[in-house]
Formats: C-alpha cells, structure tokens, sequence
C-alpha cells in the first residue's frame, strides 16, 4: 500500500464515445501494490445490484477505475472497486475484472454518462428511480415521486413528448 496522496485538480476528460465529458470528483480511498490498485469507497448503506452497473445506472465506481488508470496513476491497474460499509464485515465487490465482464460494465459506465450529460443539456432529468430505492430513501416523503407524473411528461419510454 502507498501513503501518498493522489491529488489534480485538473478535471477528468471522460470519452464516452458520444463527446468528452471534464469530471471532478474524490475517490475515498486507493491501495495500491506495485502496479495493482483497489478503490474503496465508503457508504452508509451498501444498496448494490451487479444489473445496475451493467445497466449504466450504477455509475460511480467503473468511473473511478477509469479515471484512476486513464488520468489519476497511469501504469496503474484497478483489479478491484469495492463498497464498504464501516462497522460491517460485508463489502461488495463491483468491476467484476475476474469473471470478464469488465468491458461491457466500462461501456455500460460511459453511454450512462453520456445519456445523462445529454438529458442535462436537454432540460430532460426527470425522477428515475431504480428498483427499491423509493422503499428505503430518505427523502421519499418530500419528493412525491409517483410514475403516472414522470410518464405523464415524458412516456414510459423516458423520451420526452413533443
């Protein structure tokens, strides 16, 4: 492991194949061990679902492991990105690098980014919550978020009507 502090402040340019998105941002923690890298980061509740990275709704941590390589300490490899959860013994772990699925998760990571940015740049971000997460957020009684309203302005579909 390396004590040094890993500090740009230079933003992190993303291609997600669509254009060049300037990031910025502050990963928790980074082990390294030659030219191997973990990513650690800590969360209050660990809600994970391998489908949501696949999906490119789980954003965060492929693209840590893309900005760690590609900008942050080149020649560095992220073989693993976990979730922590302090006071639990559980973790999960999230890029999947040892079962092969890491090409499809990095892609999924960027058209995820890239749909956003453009929803951004279209005025179009409406709610889009995934899965249970209504169930167990905190916020759940002062968004209101019902399903009819989104579809209502924008289809089931999530394309805006015209």
């Amino acid at each position: 492991t390396s004590e040094e502090t890993v500090a740009k402040t230079d933003p992190f340019p993303l291609d997600t194949g669509d254009g060049t998105v300037l990031l910025s941002g502050r990963i928790d923690r980074i082990d390294t061990m030659g030219s191997d890298a973990r990513i650690v980061d800590y969360k209050t509740t660990i809600r994970y679902s391998a489908k949501d990275v696949t999906d490119g709704v789980s954003l965060q941590m492929p693209l840590y492991a893309v900005a760690l390589e590609t900008f942050l300490m080149l020649g560095i490899e992220c073989k693993e990105a976990k979730l922590v959860q302090p006071g639990k013994m559980e973790d999960k772990e999230v890029l999947q690098r040892k079962g092969g699925k890491w090409p499809e998760r990095e892609a999924a990571m960027k058209r995820g980014v890239a749909r956003a940015v453009a929803g951004i740049r279209e005025g179009r971000f409406p709610p889009a919550p995934h899965g249970e997460c209504c169930r167990v957020c905190v916020g759940s009684r002062a968004c209101r978020y019902e399903q009819w309203r989104t579809e209502r302005k924008v289809g089931s579909d999530g394309a805006p009507h015209t």
